[in-house]
Parts: C-alpha cells; sequence; structure tokens
C-alpha cells in the first residue's frame, strides 16, 4: 500500500510538472504568436515603405515563422498526451490502493474473528483445567489429563 502511495504521489507530482511545462509551452506560443503577427505587421509596413524585401523573402520569413508555431503546437500536442496518459497512471494506481485498502481491512476483519476465537478456546480451556483441577499447557495435555481422569473416575 506505501509503494502504490508513492507512485500516485510520484505520478500526481509528475502530472503537475506536466501541465506547469504544458502552461509554459502554450505562454511560448502565444508569445511567439505574437511576435510572429508583429513580425509580420513590421514586414508588411517595411515591405510597403522600403520595398527592401523581395516578396519571396517576406513569404520565406513567414514560412519559417509559421513552422515555429506548428513546431511548437506539436509540442503541446504530445504534452497533453502525456499529461492524459500520466492522468490515467494517476486513476490506476488510485483504484490499486483503494482496492488493496478494502483488502487489507478484510484480512484485518479476519485476523481479528481469529483471535476472538483463539481468546473464547483459550477461555474454554482455563475452565476446564479449573473443572478438572488439573495443569495443563496445551490442548494435548489437556486431552491426556482429562482422558486419565476419565480412566481414574471409571475404576472407582
Amino acid at each position: 500500500i506505501e509503494t502504490f502511495k508513492q507512485n500516485l504521489s510520484e505520478q500526481e507530482l509528475l502530472s503537475s510538472s506536466l501541465s506547469n511545462s504544458q502552461q509554459d509551452h502554450q505562454l511560448s506560443i502565444e508569445r511567439l504568436t505574437n511576435e510572429h503577427q508583429q513580425i509580420i505587421s513590421d514586414l508588411k509596413n517595411e515591405f510597403s515603405k522600403q520595398k527592401s524585401l523581395s516578396e519571396s523573402e517576406y513569404f520565406t520569413i513567414i514560412h519559417e515563422k509559421n513552422e515555429e508555431i506548428d513546431n511548437l503546437h506539436e509540442q503541446l500536442l504530445t504534452q497533453n498526451s502525456q499529461i492524459d496518459s500520466h492522468q490515467d497512471t494517476i486513476e490506476h494506481l488510485r483504484k490499486d490502493l483503494h482496492d488493496y485498502e478494502i483488502k487489507y481491512s478484510e484480512q484485518n476483519a479476519q485476523l481479528d474473528q481469529l483471535l476472538d476465537q483463539q481468546k473464547h478456546i483459550s477461555e474454554s480451556m482455563i475452565r476446564l483445567k479449573n473443572v478438572l483441577n488439573v495443569d495443563a499447557n496445551d490442548h494435548d495435555e489437556l486431552l491426556e489429563q482429562l482422558l486419565h481422569k476419565m480412566e481414574q473416575s471409571q475404576l472407582i
């Protein structure tokens, strides 16, 4: 159970870390998207003012920035998939932990029942020893002395 709790805790930390990383990447994507839009605006302004960039250079830069954004989106999708996988693992570990806790409780209840039975048997042996006025340490010895007492009473 402790191992499962430890694994669950580790998975939760990993999931939290991945969520933070996902948020960081989301912010990076937003930042790059804003930068990309600003670059496009700047390039449009520069292109219209100076006509220094050729149209193909302009489109090449736009294409490169689009690829950067696409790569970041792909990374974000991969991280989302990893987070989902870790959350599934966490849920599985929680279920396993719950199952083991139930099994542990059932076994404790069985153990308590067996201890009660043992206590009842011990009390019965003590009463029988007192009634027979014998000194026995275990069940077999008590039976021997009981048989011996019965033989003696039959002889009388």
